[in-house]
């Protein structure tokens, strides 16, 4: 047989496996992919053309690595590594990058602060939580108006109760008896 043809043989039976596999992993089932029949008769290549062996894989495992696909297993082997800024990133120390720098971190700080303060600001963006914390302060400041006024007019009603008492004998005089309930 001519190597052209047995590569080309070789090529449809790998894309007859990828098929399969994709097939596989579109079906919600969770048995393993169905094999061909008969098994694919691979041809050794002429020693001349072989150059490095190849390791023989499961015919979904070229599959998931075309598309990105990761195991549960080795996801944390497989996962790239991102840097989070700061742990090992260069910081530059010329004072207005360092002025900066602080600068949002007091308004990073004060952020969460605000946000542990006004209900529901946890789950806002920071305009919508700024606005929320505006509703809110103006709220808790009529509150503490109305608060003012009922403890104004408490006062004024218990003064006027104490010159009522004073004229009647007292409050706390023993041998009368409470005012309120005589």
């Amino acid at each position: 047989m001519d190597p052209d043809m047995m590569n080309q043989e070789q090529l449809m039976n790998t894309i007859s496996q990828l098929d399969s596999a994709l097939a596989y992993l579109a079906s919600p089932s969770t048995s393993p992919p169905p094999q061909p029949l008969a098994p694919p008769q691979v041809h050794p290549p002429p020693i001349t053309t072989m150059l490095v062996p190849v390791p023989v894989q499961p015919p979904w495992a070229a599959t998931r690595q075309l598309f990105g696909i990761i195991d549960s297993d080795a996801a944390g082997a497989a996962a790239p590594s991102r840097r989070r800024r700061g742990t090992g990133a260069r910081v530059s120390g010329e004072p207005q990058s360092v002025a900066a720098r602080l600068r949002r971190e007091r308004v990073s700080q004060r952020m969460r602060a605000l946000q542990r303060l006004v209900p529901g600001g946890a789950r806002l963006d920071t305009a919508s939580m700024l606005e929320e914390a505006v509703r809110y302060v103006r709220f808790l400041k009529s509150h503490v108006q109305a608060l003012e006024q009922l403890a104004a007019a408490a006062i004024a009603m218990h003064g006027r109760v104490e010159a009522d008492g004073v004229a009647a004998g007292g409050f706390y005089d023993s041998s009368s008896s409470c005012p309120y309930y005589a």
